[in-house]
């Protein structure tokens, strides 16, 4: 057992595993290796401080700066990826999530976090707060966005670090009572990218989208007509939009309105 199959059979230290004799091999090497004990103990704490986290959007300017630097840093990483061709996708993982988290510290210390703060009830800080009118810009998104890129994961800190790394969006996923978190999407309607959480219930999805919105006010969630073109049940309502300052969400899905208004209104929790 070397350090790389070591890592690759524990990481990462919260997921379940199979205990069989690769894992028992596998925990065997780690307490033996004072590197491969300290590249665990350090990513636990990581992602612990990451789950404890809650920050406000960054500027556009700021935003759009980390957007040219993540794509110059992905073409430098592809290439290497098709000159050695050694990289597996567990390593293409953690190098994503440690990129993800580089940004993370940027935003903290980068001194933005006095811009366009607002108040935060828990979890992911983007609960809708005191009324006001709902923003139109979602709904526009909900309806025409295309997909640009799919993370598949169950995995809610994979999912927070995905969102950050792609649109440096410091959101924590929300846990909706009897739905599985499946993965996120980054959609983009006229060069404008948001965020589309999909999650299951017993074969029934439901679709959770965030759209950062410069000058949004928060509003409380109401119904809506704004699915996707091709949205089975259109015309609705299958959908509930609402706002918190700076950004404008939707859940869509085929539930009865009351059901999908009391899924939108539930008390923010993360995973």
């Amino acid at each position: 057992m070397n350090c790389e199959k070591a890592r690759e059979i524990l990481w990462p230290p919260e997921r379940p595993k199979p205990a069989d004799d690769r894992l028992v091999a596998a925990r065997r090497h780690v307490d033996d290796c004072a590197e491969c004990w300290a590249f665990l103990k350090g990513d636990r704490e990581l992602r612990e401080r990451l789950g404890s986290m809650t920050l406000p959007p960054a500027p556009p300017q700021l935003r759009e700066r980390i957007y040219a630097a993540l794509a110059r840093e992905r073409a430098s990483s592809d290439r290497d990826e098709r000159g050695a061709e050694i990289r597996s996708t567990r390593e293409s993982r953690v190098r994503h999530f440690a990129a993800a988290a580089a940004i993370i510290v940027f935003l903290v210390v980068g001194g933005w976090l006095a811009v366009g703060s607002g108040p935060s009830s828990g979890g992911d800080g983007l609960a809708p707060a005191a009324t006001a009118p709902a923003g139109g810009e979602v709904e526009g998104f909900v309806q025409y966005a295309v997909p640009e890129e799919r993370l598949p994961s169950t995995d809610p800190l994979l999912v927070s670090g995905f969102l950050v790394r792609e649109l440096a969006l410091p959101f924590q996923p929300r846990e909706f009572e009897g739905f599985d978190l499946q993965g996120a999407e980054i959609c983009v309607k006229d060069w404008k990218r948001g965020a589309l959480l999909l999650y299951e219930r017993d074969g029934a999805l439901l679709f959770h989208y965030v759209l950062q919105v410069e000058g949004a006010q928060a509003s409380e969630p109401t119904l809506s007509e704004a699915t996707p073109e091709e949205w089975p049940g259109r015309p609705g309502p299958s959908a509930v939009v609402w706002s918190s300052p700076g950004v404008e969400q939707a859940l869509v899905a085929d539930l009865p309105a009351g059901e999908l208004l009391g899924l939108a209104r539930s008390p923010v929790r993360g995973f």
